[in-house]
């Protein structure tokens, strides 16, 4: 009886840990949204939307080494993660016209002035506040 439920919940098992890796081994959904925001609100041509993926997925890595480096200074890690928000930021901004230069830093202006205000966790507002 033990071995027929070991037959059945084996394969289950390896299944599982199966999808569990593919899913890891995917880009993260917050950077396809970010990405789809960026491309919709800057009219982003194919080019620019590799180029910003590339930078996207770069520091999304660099971000979580930074946490394992300082997870022990709190004081440390948000100093290394502005440096890279702004390092991110040059970046991106060296690949966009004078045009979106100008809506890039529009947006970021409505996401400082958002930060304080509860909402969605992606980074966008999507409804304003009623």
């Amino acid at each position: 009886m033990e071995t027929k439920k070991l037959f059945i919940f084996l394969p289950a098992l390896i299944t599982i840990f199966f999808l569990s890796q593919a899913v890891i081994a995917q880009p993260p959904a917050d950077i396809d949204k970010r990405l789809e925001h960026l491309k919709d609100r800057l009219t982003l041509n194919d080019d620019q939307t590799t180029q910003i993926r590339d930078i996207l997925e770069r520091a999304d890595a660099e971000r979580d080494r930074l946490r394992e480096l300082n997870e022990e200074n709190r004081e440390k890690m948000r100093s290394a993660m502005r440096d890279l928000r702004d390092e991110t930021d040059q970046q991106i901004d060296s690949i966009l016209t004078a045009d979106q230069k100008t809506e890039y830093e529009k947006m970021k202006k409505e996401l400082r002035e958002n930060r304080g205000r509860r909402g969605p966790r992606d980074g966008y507002r999507h409804h304003e506040r009623q």
